[in-house]
């Protein structure tokens, strides 16, 4: 909802017309306001300050009682633009009344209330329409989801409320048709508006609202959502989580088919998500057909070898809610933008201990799903075991992010919980904590992976920022790092293969950085031992980007980015002193923080953004490609 457009409705803001204007391109059939209808001369001349819809009445605007949150937030933004726009002021009320009697006859209705008028709208929709129009005294405001309602209410505000009033012929009657991948579906040769969703239990009205989405989207079908009893006959179902498998297995799911009806069964909200995904996979690849026999699956969670080879074995938690667009997965085009510039106007993302809102922080499978989601850089902690193995932990312990104490102190395992003091065959034995961890958190079934793991999934698809400098170097240099432990990463670079990945940018343990003459003498060792050169990501202050860009350029051009020292703060110009550069090289910059120092939000990286400012780090990736799909300018 559009809300500052809606509440200064007198002033014009060209930026929300043109995300009105985009909005309506995206989801309609049409983009421009109406033409009057042919009698339109029979329209009454406005009268100020009042409200007319088909005559000269005041109406009401009316709400469901317990309606959506959005719809409920549409109707009160109606009732302030009208305000606003003309100076008249409506009531607002819900829609309850004692008898049919009692009803006012001149109503706005918006959203889906207890109407005949309403019910009457909603049948000619599909999912993402909206409809607005005059049905007697009524005048309906209308869409087929929530969010269809809030772009009813902005389209209406936008092209037919004038400072006059809102004045409307008794027939006026406008539809905004949504695109859909297929104009139509059918299971088993029943077509899918034939079907509803069912569920049995209350906690599964949630997954069946899920798939009410996603058939949406994929074919404008809007399905009927009911509860139905435990092991109630029926036909035509789409039956969610009714315990014909019951199943407790991690990240496991289960599509089966009786009769005429297709059961759901899955591990959480995520599983179920991947399973109608499934579905609607099988519908695209056969024309929108599907047999019933084609509906007896089942996904469970493969080997960790198996996508450590495949990633795209493991499906991506987040599949049902974002679609990554597929500039997003270009490596190259990643190589190019980033590195040594190239005039980019685009936005990527460097993901704090990769994506810990979807799986754990610093896992394999974070790794992957950064990488999915349209993630460039993964910032990874390193740890090294008691044999020697580096692994990914950001704490010194394994307290916050496994289940370590069901472990300590039994025979054949530490008494301490330091992951140094545990070789890489007991890690193997702990499970990851769910996101970020803590004693509240669920246990998953993921383990702690290798730098040698994280590596091979990052070839060719995503860049490293290695943490923890005081625990190991880069590669055996006689200077650089030596205060570091020499826990080498070249030997893991040369097993893998993988020269690119890892970015050249901490330094010395205590906390300075590299200077440019380090990274370019790290960077020229490493070329020299792989032939390969790799890309720095030198941290560095505003000021000092111009002289540090002027080394690195004859050294090693088109393989460097700067990351500008320091938590983002919006009360200052991040990129003041750069600006001669800023076509020249790649400018980063981070906005992690917590409490008040936590500047992570759309706002923040809008304004990097437009100051040119073109890789920022997050703990919040799933946001960032977001704003980065929007903020893109091909």
């Amino acid at each position: 909802m559009i809300k500052t457009n809606r509440r200064t409705f007198s002033i014009l803001i060209p930026a929300l017309a043109l995300i009105l204007l985009t909005l309506l391109s995206a989801c309609g059939e049409q983009t421009e306001p109406p033409a009057p209808p042919a009698d339109s001369t029979a329209v009454p001349e406005p009268v100020p300050n009042c409200i007319i819809v088909g005559g000269e009445q005041t109406y009401q605007i009316i709400r469901a009682e317990r309606g959506d949150s959005v719809e409920i937030d549409a109707a009160q933004a109606l009732q302030n633009g009208i305000l606003t726009a003309s100076g008249a002021s409506l009531t607002l009320t819900d829609d309850w009344y004692r008898t049919e009697e009692e009803i006012p006859p001149y109503e706005i209705l918006v959203g889906e209330v207890n109407r005949a008028e309403t019910r009457e709208a909603m049948a000619e929709l599909n999912y993402h329409d909206f409809i607005i129009r005059m049905d007697g005294q009524k005048l309906v405001v209308l869409g087929a989801t929530p969010a269809g309602t809030d772009r009813a209410v902005d389209y209406l505000m936008e092209n037919l409320l004038t400072e006059t009033g809102l004045t409307l012929p008794a027939d006026f009657c406008y539809i905004d048709r949504g695109a859909y991948t297929a104009d139509s579906i059918s299971i088993g040769g029943v077509p899918i508006s034939e079907y509803s969703i069912a569920y049995e239990k209350k906690g599964n009205l949630e997954h069946a609202q899920l798939l009410h989405r996603i058939l949406g989207e994929y074919c404008g079908v809007n399905l009927p959502v009911v509860e139905v009893k435990a092991n109630e006959a029926g036909e035509n179902l789409l039956v969610i989580g009714n315990g014909t498998h019951n199943t407790t297995e991690f990240y496991a799911y289960f599509v089966l088919r009786q009769g005429s009806c297709i059961y759901f069964d899955a591990y959480d909200r995520y599983a179920y998500g991947n399973a109608f995904l499934a579905v609607v996979d099988k519908l695209k690849a056969n024309g929108g057909q599907v047999e019933l026999s084609a509906l007896n699956f089942s996904y469970t969670l493969p080997d960790r070898e198996a996508y450590l080879e495949d990633p795209s074995l493991l499906y991506m938690r987040w599949a049902a809610e974002w679609e990554t667009p597929e500039w997003m997965l270009d490596y190259e085009l990643k190589k190019k933008e980033l590195f040594g510039g190239s005039g980019t106007r685009d936005v990527w993302v460097n993901a704090h201990r990769a994506d810990h809102t979807y799986y754990p922080e610093n896992s394999l499978e974070s790794i992957i799903s950064c990488y999915y989601m349209g993630v460039s850089i993964v910032e990874l902690d390193l740890a090294i075991t008691r044999d020697g193995v580096i692994v990914l932990m950001h704490d010194e312990t394994l307290t916050r992010m496994t289940n370590v104490a069901d472990y300590l102190g039994k025979p054949g395992y530490p008494n301490s919980a330091n992951v140094s003091a545990w070789t890489y065959a007991q890690l193997q034995e702990l499970y990851l904590k769910d996101n970020q961890g803590g004693a509240s958190a669920p246990l998953t079934k993921f383990k702690i992976p290798t730098l040698e793991e994280a590596l091979t999934v990052c070839r060719g698809r995503l860049f490293i920022v290695p943490d923890k400098p005081s625990l190991w170097q880069y590669i055996d240099t006689t200077a650089v790092m030596k205060d570091s432990d020499p826990n080498f990463l070249f030997p893991l670079m040369q097993k893998t293969g993988n020269y690119a990945s890892i970015l050249v940018s901490y330094g010395k343990p205590n906390g300075a950085f590299l200077s440019v003459t380090q990274a370019a003498e790290i960077q020229s060792a490493l070329h020299k031992a792989s032939g390969v050169t790799p890309f720095i990501l030198l941290r560095c202050s505003p000021s000092a980007s111009v002289s540090n860009y002027n080394i690195l350029s004859k050294r090693a051009p088109g393989t460097f980015a700067f990351q500008l020292h320091g938590n983002y703060d919006p009360k200052t110009n991040y990129t003041e002193g750069t600006r001669p550069n800023l076509d020249k090289c790649t400018f980063a910059a981070w906005t992690i923080g917590t409490g008040a120092s936590d500047n992570d939000f759309v706002e923040n990286w809008r304004k990097l953004a437009d100051d040119g400012v073109r890789l920022i780090m997050t703990n919040d990736p799933m946001g960032m490609v977001k704003f980065a799909a929007a903020y893109h300018n091909p």
